[in-house]
Parts: structure tokens; sequence; C-alpha cells
């Protein structure tokens, strides 16, 4: 179910786990209790392809404190870090998919690659040059703003 596991996430109550696939560009949700795949996910962003290596590649995640979203990192077209073949996307932003129905609800792009020339793209992408570089998001963290409760012992703290 997807290839290279890489980002993953519970959802605050425990009752989901999810799997970010960086090879294929894909994930799946997890019922912890069973270990069996509840749902497969195909599309993190607005990058639709049925190849791979055509799609918008998600990269790590953070749920929500009330587990309504999960927020999920899009690699940019010359990934900084992680092995290109694998972490190479199309829209480099933040992904924000409904936990409920997993459907994506926005995507953040703090500096949309469309506004890029193409010949600063292909400079950035060549490991030869020490060229200029586009937006490539690799991480993320959310932080709420008051105290909540969560059944993950191992949740990060606030």
């Amino acid at each position: 179910e997807g290839i290279d596991a890489h980002g993953f996430w519970f959802t605050p109550d425990g009752e989901e786990l999810w799997v970010l696939n960086r090879e294929t560009n894909d994930g799946i949700v997890v019922d912890p209790d069973t270990n069996e795949v509840v749902e497969e996910i195909d599309a993190f962003g607005p990058d639709v392809s049925e190849d791979p290596e055509q799609r918008d590649a998600p990269d790590i995640m953070w749920a929500s404190p009330d587990g309504e979203y999960m927020f999920v990192t899009l690699r940019g077209p010359a990934p900084l870090s992680g092995d290109p073949h694998a972490s190479t996307g199309v829209t480099p932003g933040i992904s924000v998919l409904s936990v409920d129905d997993r459907e994506i609800e926005d995507v953040i792009e703090p500096h949309p690659i469309d506004e890029f020339e193409d010949d600063h793209v292909e400079l950035a992408q060549d490991p030869e040059e020490a060229g200029p570089r586009v937006p490539d998001f690799h991480g993320i963290g959310v932080r709420p703003l008051e105290e909540f409760e969560t059944e993950i012992d191992t949740s990060p703290p606030f």
C-alpha cells in the first residue's frame, strides 16, 4: 500500500494512524487497534496524475488539536533535502485535509511556484549548480493557543 513510508501521525483521539508514502506520493489511514488499512488517500494537493512523479509529494504532517484537520507539507520541484527521486513534488506548500472525509480543504502556497520562471526552477533542480532556490516545505508544527485533551501519551508537549 504505497512505497517509502515517511511521514506519519496519529489523530488526537488515537483512533487513526495516517501514513505518507514518498515514492508513490500517496497515503493510507490505519486503524491502530487492528492494523487494518481503513482508507487510501491518492491526492494530497491540487496536482493529481496517474504518474506519481507528476503529482504533489506529501512529506510530513501534523493533526490539529481538535482532530478536525491534518496539515501535510508538500515538497517542491527542487527539494533541498532528502533523496530527490523520492521527494520531488509539483506544488510546494501545505495541504489542509479534513480528517472526517479525507478531502483537501485548502492548499497554502506562501510562495507559489507559478511565480518563478521555468529557467529559475531548472537551475534550482541542477545538483551541479549553486543556483537559486525555490520553495520546499519539509517540516511542520501546529501550536494550539489553549490547552487540549489528547489520548496519545506521546503527543508532543505544547
